[in-house]
């Protein structure tokens, strides 16, 4: 019966999460998601294609939804990382930390990264090989060790201008846009593997990084704002 409860709970938990990050990852899609189809555009160096504001609002919702199941992944891998992971310094755990998080989200990322090709999810995973897990594996260790700066550097911001959102915000959206830079190269890497192209010179790996930038920030900046205000909406509802 414990067993039993203890499934439940976790189940439960899991849904949980899932649900909030997923509402949290529409809320934050939607408004940036052109600007991601403006990055894989510029990588490919193809143009921006011209879509309607309603399918771009389809294509962001899916696309929301598989960044709310990739956040609840990060969520339930990382716990099960840290007690291997003890001991062996900050740097190495959160490098070995991203590392698993990127290489198990690989498929979830590719669908999304599809997405901005317009692809379809099946689309995106029958087209998806080691090397394009590699370059997925590659960016998320980048961007999520730049993540892994955002507590502490957002306490030392609310240290020296206040406890508040704004703060939170602001701080969210200076190491997103670390994050989103350090891992531009493997990312441009990607967009042109998935679309069978090669990257042939070094100019190539320059391109969409100030959409990308900005995306990703945006994302980043909107996701922790929606996030914050239903956590409040649930903890004040019970």
């Amino acid at each position: 019966m414990s067993v039993n409860n203890s499934f439940f709970e976790r189940g439960s938990g899991f849904l949980k999460t899932y649900a909030v990050s997923s509402a949290a990852g529409v809320v934050a899609t939607v408004p940036v998601f052109y600007a991601f189809i403006i990055k894989s555009a510029r990588q490919l160096g193809t143009p921006v294609p011209h879509l309607s504001l309603l399918q771009i609002t389809k294509s962001s919702t899916v696309a929301g939804l598989i960044m709310g199941a990739q956040i609840t992944l990060q969520a339930e891998i990382e716990p099960i990382c840290k007690p291997y992971l003890t001991g062996r310094g900050v740097a190495i755990s959160t490098l070995t930390s991203a590392m698993i998080v990127g290489a198990a989200s690989a498929p979830i990322l590719a669908m999304f990264n599809g997405k901005t090709m317009g692809y379809t999810m099946p689309e995106a995973i029958k087209k998806l090989t080691a090397r394009q897990i590699g370059a997925i594996t590659a960016r998320e260790t980048f961007f999520l060790s730049a993540l892994a700066l955002n507590d502490p550097f957002s306490k030392i911001m609310c240290a020296h201008f206040g406890d508040q959102l704004g703060v939170k915000l602001v701080s969210s959206l200076a190491i997103s846009t670390l994050g989103s830079i350090l891992g531009h190269i493997p990312d441009v890497a990607l967009t042109r593997w998935q679309k069978g192209l090669q990257v042939e010179c070094f100019s190539q790996l320059r391109r969409g990084l100030g959409a990308r930038a900005c995306a990703v920030s945006g994302f980043s900046t909107l996701y922790c704002f929606a996030k914050e205000k239903i956590d409040s909406f649930t903890t004040k509802s019970k």
